[in-house]
């Protein structure tokens, strides 16, 4: 028996086939069939690994900015791609059939104008006079925007500072607000800056342009949102010691603090979780104007906060104005909002992808998938509503697409016979160790992926040279297995004792 995963590039491929055998069983209730191929678009490999960093609806549209990394000569850049609303690849879209390419080390953040020109930010971290940040401005269909600030783009660097980008936002005048960091020895600044629409300094925000707000953790982030009345929401973490904490400050928009929001301007939020090496965190605004607040560390547990619009604590709120998502496996964050103020969030449960969802009063949404959540087979980096009832998650170079089912979907699905091949059995059944996949060609790769009986997929793996599956771990009860060899499937029931 063969598990996996031995690279990124095997990991991609993997992940492809348990979303297509996933998109087999029991969640082909859930993935939506008329997105891409049975739910899934793989976009077309350009020999790098993709990792997406923000996904925007353009006239429903789905444009997709990615970091981009040639695993075998790191060779990073930034890659935005354009699909059709059901998840086909937009020919006509870019300088490369469906994307355009930016020879950048990191960044791939996105965001429209209201004339639907594509702003993209990007960094240079290898550049040693300054990492510049630059801020580039494609046309709707993806071709360089020369009008834009320099030929095209706009460029800040200081040659006394390492810079980072890490959000890219617009106001309702199309104003640009691009967030991120400068570090300069010990010290690390939280700086943002605004642009003209056109891509010039803006002088009159803040000063000369620029805010600046020093922290004592570099490996900080920064999270950014444009509220009505164009005020700026800044959200970052910093080391207080013993414990990271987040504070928000709201801005007025001329780059002012806000003192009506907060306590002066500023909520500062003690989350008692240990100072690691990695911390996340990622604000949303609900349909009513509250805030969302995400903060987690890189392995242990997450929690969400509500904020009025004012920026007190929400009581009505999960418990006394938050929720907390513990035993949190993934690095990735990721909000959605429906149109019902139901958040979706993603995370890693007992290393199975997982999204799930929380009423608007922030309790687990028992409605939703199986007691809330359920398994997608791809690490959700990001998650977006796309409707009121389906909504979009990326991973690498996947793009999915599912709808809203709940429990009794699966149920129902899970309640019919399964799906016999003749030509395919198992034995020992029931089985309490291994189990024997009968006329199975074992000199032919095959993916077996396991079910429990609410329709969570508990096991993958890829088999070759053997027709044996050690289920030994797995908890007495009925399980689905579902094989893939080439074109052939075939799904068993099967009894652990």
């Amino acid at each position: 028996m063969r598990s996996i995963i031995s690279s990124s590039f095997s990991k991609k491929v993997i992940i492809a086939l348990l979303l297509i055998a996933t998109a087999k069983h029991s969640f082909s209730q859930i993935l939506d069939s008329s997105f891409g191929m049975n739910g899934i678009t793989n976009l077309p490999p350009n020999g790098n690994d993709l990792r997406p960093k923000s996904v925007v609806f353009q006239n429903n549209k789905i444009l997709i900015g990615f970091y981009s990394v040639d695993a075998d000569n790191y060779q990073p850049e930034v890659d935005v791609y354009r699909l059709t609303k059901n998840g086909k690849i937009d020919s006509s879209f870019g300088n490369y059939n469906g994307f355009t390419n930016f020879n950048f080390t990191t960044g791939g953040y996105i965001t429209l104008q209201k004339n639907n020109s594509i702003l993209v930010a990007v960094s240079d971290t290898y550049n040693p006079q300054g990492y510049p940040i630059h801020v580039y401005r494609l046309l709707p269909n993806g071709k360089h925007d020369k009008s834009f600030g320099d030929n095209g783009m706009f460029i800040y660097k200081n040659n006394n500072f390492r810079n980072s980008i890490t959000q890219i936002s617009v106001r309702n005048d199309d104003k640009i607000i691009v967030a991120g960091f400068i570090y300069k020895r010990d010290s690390t600044h939280i700086s943002f800056f605004q642009l003209t629409k056109d891509g010039q300094i803006d002088s009159t925000f803040g000063k000369k342009g620029f805010i600046y707000q020093t922290v004592s953790y570099e490996k900080t982030c920064v999270a950014l949102k444009v509220l009505p009345g164009n005020k700026i929401l800044c959200g970052f973490v910093y080391d207080s010691g013993k414990f990271n904490k987040t504070c928000l400050i709201r801005y007025t928009q001329r780059g002012k603090i806000d003192s009506s929001f907060g306590t002066n301007g500023i909520i500062v939020n003690n989350n008692n979780i240990k100072r690691i090496t990695q911390y996340y965190m990622g604000l949303a605004i609900t349909h009513d104007n509250k805030i969302l607040e995400f903060a987690a560390d890189s392995n242990e547990q997450a929690i969400l906060y509500r904020f009025t619009a004012n920026g007190k604590p929400d009581k009505s709120f999960g418990y006394k104005g938050n929720v907390i998502i513990p035993e949190r496996e993934d690095e990735e964050f990721s909000i959605a909002i429906d149109s019902a103020n139901r958040i979706l969030v993603n995370d890693v449960k007992k290393n199975l992808p997982t999204i799930i969802r929380y009423t608007e009063d922030g309790k687990i949404d028992s409605a939703f998938g199986v007691n809330g959540s359920f398994s997608t087979g791809n690490v959700a980096h990001q998650v977006l509503m796309q409707s009121p009832n389906k909504f979009i998650t990326t991973d690498w170079d996947i793009v999915a697409r599912y709808k809203y089912q709940g429990a009794t979907a699966i149920s129902n699905y899970l309640s019919q016979p399964a799906k016999q091949n003749s030509l395919v059995s198992v034995y020992p059944n029931p089985v309490t160790g291994i189990i024997h996949i009968n006329a199975l060609n074992i000199h032919e790769e095959t993916q077996v992926s396991v079910y429990d009986a609410a329709g969570k997929m508990v096991m993958f793996r890829v088999i070759k040279n053997t027709n044996e599956l050690d289920v030994q771990q797995l908890p007495t009860g009925v399980y689905y297995l579902s094989i893939s060899s080439g074109v052939q499937h075939a799904e068993i029931k099967f009894i652990k004792k």
